[in-house]
């Protein structure tokens, strides 16, 4: 019985939200956007690890794996399955699981609203839950486990939850404990799956371009057929008991970084004391807040290479969390009688008024910013209704707004207290501790998997599947007015390219981008990564503006992450988004950082400080040791993408001087190798005229064409790198290839390399190691930079140490496959769909526009492309494919790089 005659409406609208209320209990928020022709849905189920207890920790993480594996109208068996139908879209999908929330989102062209109400709703209630499919994945979650232990941060995070809640279900990882995982029993996954996944236990967020009358006829459609929950949903009782005195940990692993971390017990979201523990935690700041506390004290002290400050929203009370990676030469107990004298200078001393406004007021203005984008302003939904509900998130800009420094100074005497507090250390263990191992007690033995079988099915799977499943859920294809030829291009005297698309009028939002030939490429080959420290050292003060003074201008903006440069192999780039009123100011410190940084000895010691904290960090994660360990084996020391050992990377860091950042600045920061994209609500004249008043008087020839050396072939051997203490093993197999965007084939050997490894669930290597195989958690293969040729072409995947020489060996074999025998018709159709669908959705908001506009202008590509790629793609043939196949990506020559425990 259909329960859609009993929709109400709720509330609104509200920051252009309404809210609805189907019959059977399911909450509908709806947020319509007509300002790009892309939809977003989310359905958020209020279950996470919060609603878990010993015996099914991981639960909640590992049902949202197996809610893509099929249900009653979309599966495998019917060849209309989930990940093919979105793939022939080109969807952006996926879904994550936090302690209090599970959720499964989809962003798409805006004519497939509908498929996406019919995939979520059939699989709300229809699940196909299989031994097999459990089996499969279960080795899948596995691996992303033990990905996570491999990484010090993730490592500190789980047992300092785990330290600070003792009965609590925040006590257990949201992963859930590796035994429980491997042994839970399908019956109780099923249990898991009819207890909480029902209509009156989520709430559906559809954001972007539709008209609410017609989604909610389709909402009502799909989920109004649905029954609520014959139960109550169980609510999570069990409140944790107030800590009587410090909790401290230890964990001894095999690492290069001192870390030191520290939890405070805190309030729940809904609690007024959050707001103020929020801003709290702004003052306190990170790294990249440069007028913050804690880089101040620890940063710029020599003390830490990062540092981050945090309190997350939450459903019951949670932690407000310090993070602190330490510097070689600081000690634990340096790190932690800094941090402690800091918050007890918050406990004594009111923070300034001054400070305090000017933080509120750049929490007010980024929020404002990031409701431009309907999909950010979806997550951002989603989250409030974890933690309480929506309008919670509208209540936000009134309650930070409300906090005073009487406030601030309250909360940090009421909550950083030592009896309240949880502080952990992470200690890297000695070469002879690694090598000997723990043997106290014994891990379970890893097991080696088999692909499973091929069920075998009572009829063939119709071909067309998929395409008729769009044809029934598919509406009216949107119109696409074109983008390229609303594009004003001009070039100033001074030789500063300027690119201007007014777009998404009435929102009062500009996004500005910055692109300088000033990337890797331009390095001398005795300063490797000299090009990154210019990037770095860029926003730490200009010509009569110091970096704290630039970060304070940079968080009343509504930046308050700060601005970053990041620094790629051909070029350095840059964006900020701000509200159309303040482009005048942005645009204003964008030229001082570009133009007049000041390097100076005391900076350049930090950000090195920095950067080897980086490298050490790389040292102890096997992922980046083996990419490292590729660029070494497959290049000669000459060319462009050589890459020097971690250690020798170090020396050269530690010879950097000033004067090298000066002579590569004034080299490579010129107008004429600047590019300066501006994306938004203006218009394009007075953007031209607002650019020549500010950079005009700037002066710099551009640099050469760039002309990447050739590599030659290699020979084809295996590289094994041992990491102790590194059970999720990293797995890089690659070659130089001998392709850039200007060739006549790059279209077509993108699309194979895409069909190939594109993504780990629909491409071929992902369908065998992951999906057949149960391998490995994501299996991919790209390029590091291929703009202009001579780039590493690689497959990178991790498993357990018992599934090595399996999974190198059926990549070989599928890779084998792929040259020999090519690709089909239906594989080539359905990639050119997918592309086109992804172009589509990666032109949808302010900054992806700008960043695509220069991108191809640094390429020296026609802008018309943003319009043409479709045409372009669905031109080419399956023997132009198979051609590219053959002459790039034969697997006989790759080198193998195998790094981790094992």
């Amino acid at each position: 019985m259909s329960n859609a005659k009993k929709t109400r409406f709720v509330r609104g609208p509200i920051n252009g939200i309404s809210e609805f209320k189907l019959g059977n209990g399911l909450k509908v928020l709806l947020v319509p956007d007509h300002s790009a022709a892309v939809v977003t849905t989310m359905v958020i189920y209020k279950v996470g690890s919060r609603n878990e207890g010993p015996g099914n920790t991981g639960s909640a993480h590992f049902f949202e794996h197996l809610m893509f594996k099929g249900s009653r109208r979309f599966h495998e068996g019917k060849g209309n399955n989930l990940d093919a139908l979105l793939k022939q879209i080109g969807a952006d999908y996926n879904a994550y699981t936090s302690n209090d929330e599970t959720v499964y989102h989809e962003m798409v062209s805006s004519e497939y609203l509908e498929l996406c109400l019919a995939l979520e709703a059939d699989r709300m209630r229809h699940l196909r839950v299989t031994r097999e499919d459990r089996d499969s994945e279960m080795t899948v979650v596995r691996n992303e486990m033990e990905q996570g232990e491999n990484h010090p941060y993730q490592v500190m995070s789980k047992k300092l939850w785990a330290a600070a809640f003792t009965q609590h279900p925040y006590h257990h990882d949201t992963i859930g404990s590796r035994t429980e995982v491997e042994n839970v029993p399908l019956a109780n996954m099923k249990a898991f799956y009819d207890l909480y996944y029902w209509p009156n236990n989520a709430t559906l967020v559809v954001a972007g371009d539709f008209e609410t009358d017609e989604a909610l006829a389709k909402i009502e459609k799909h989920f109004g057929r649905l029954p609520r929950s014959p139960h109550k949903i169980p609510r999570v009782y069990t409140v944790e008991p107030v800590q009587e005195g410090e909790n401290r940990f230890e964990i001894r692993r095999a690492g290069n970084l001192q870390r030191l971390c520290l939890g405070y017990h805190g309030p729940r979201a809904t609690h007024p004391d959050y707001a103020p523990l929020d801003l709290l935690c702004q003052v306190l700041g990170s790294s990249y807040s440069r007028s913050s506390r804690l880089y101040k004290r620890l940063v710029e002290g020599g003390i830490a290479s990062s540092t981050y400050a945090h309190i997350l929203a939450m459903a019951d009370p949670g932690l407000v969390i310090l993070d602190i990676d330490l510097t070689p030469e600081a000690s634990l107990a340096d790190a932690e009688t800094a941090v402690l004298e800091e918050i007890e200078k918050l406990k004594k001393e009111p923070v300034g008024t001054a400070e305090l406004e000017r933080i509120k007021k750049g929490h007010i203005k980024s929020f404002r910013l990031r409701m431009a984008d309907t999909r950010s302003f979806a997550y951002q939904l989603a989250g409030a209704e974890a933690a309480a509900d929506w309008l919670w998130l509208m209540d936000r800009e009134r309650a930070i707004a409300a906090v005073t420094p009487e406030d601030l100074q309250r909360v940090a005497n009421d909550y950083f207290g030592r009896e309240n507090r949880t502080i952990g250390s992470f200690i890297p263990k000695t070469e002879h501790e690694a090598a000997s191992g723990n043997h106290a007690a014994e891990e379970p033995d890893s097991v080696a998997v088999k692909p499973k079988k091929t069920s075998k099915r009572r009829r063939p799977v119709d071909p067309d599947a998929v395409f008729k499943t769009l044809a029934r859920f598919t509406g009216k294809k949107p119109s696409r007015p074109s983008i390229s030829q609303r594009i004003t291009s001009r070039k100033l005297t001074n030789g500063l390219t300027v690119n201007v698309l007014t777009e998404k009028v009435g929102t009062g939002v500009v996004a500005v981008s910055a692109a300088v030939r000033a990337g890797n490429y331009f390095e001398p080959q005795s300063r490797q990564n000299l090009s990154d420290i210019v990037g770095d050292m860029l926003p730490m003060g200009s010509r009569g503006l110091d970096k704290a003074a630039l970060a304070d201008r940079l968080i009343e903006l509504g930046l308050t992450s700060g601005l970053h440069v990041w620094v790629r192999p051909f070029a350095a780039q840059t964006s900020l988004q701000v509200m159309r009123e303040d482009l005048t100011e942005a645009l204003g410190l964008l030229e001082k950082v570009l133009r007049e940084p000041v390097f100076n000895q005391a900076d350049l010691d930090t950000v090195k400080r920095q950067w080897i904290g980086r490298y050490r960090q790389e040292l102890a994660e096997p992922g980046s040791m083996a990419q490292n360990a590729l660029g070494s084996a497959i290049y000669e020391p000459t060319h462009q993408f050589y890459q020097k050992s971690i250690a020798e990377q170090i020396a050269d860091l530690e010879a950097i001087t000033v004067e090298d950042l000066k002579d590569f600045h004034d080299r490579q920061y010129t107008p004429g190798n600047t590019i300066l994209n501006i994306v938004g609500d203006i218009e394009a004249d007075a953007a031209i005229a607002l650019i020549e008043e500010v950079f005009g008087d700037w002066t710099g020839a551009g640099s050469p064409a760039y002309a990447v050396d050739e590599a030659p072939p290699v020979k084809p051997k295996q590289i094994d790198i041992k990491m102790p203490d590194k059970p999720g093993i990293a797995i890089t197999m690659g070659k130089p290839l001998s392709l850039k965007k200007a060739d006549p084939d790059y279209r077509a050997a993108q699309i194979a390399s895409r069909i190939l490894g594109g993504d780990t669930l629909t491409a071929r290597l992902g369908k065998k190691l992951r999906e057949e195989g149960g391998l490995t958690y994501g299996v991919y293969c790209g390029t590091w930079d291929d703009s202009f040729g001579g780039s590493p072409w690689y497959v990178s995947l991790s498993v357990n140490a018992a599934n090595v020489v399996p999974a190198i060996e059926m990549a070989r074999q599928v890779m084998r496959d792929f040259v020999d025998n090519g690709i089909t018709e239906r594989e080539l159709h359905t990639e050119v769909e997918s592309m086109i669908g992804q172009h589509n959705l990666g032109t949808s908001t302010l900054s992806q526009l700008a960043g695509k506009i220069g991108q191809l202008t640094i390429l020296g590509m026609s802008l018309d492309e943003i319009d043409t790629l479709g045409q372009t793609l669905r031109g080419i043939t399956v023997a132009e494919v198979n051609a590219a196949i053959k002459k790039y990506y034969d697997p006989s020559d790759l080198v193998t790089v195998v790094a981790g425990d094992f």
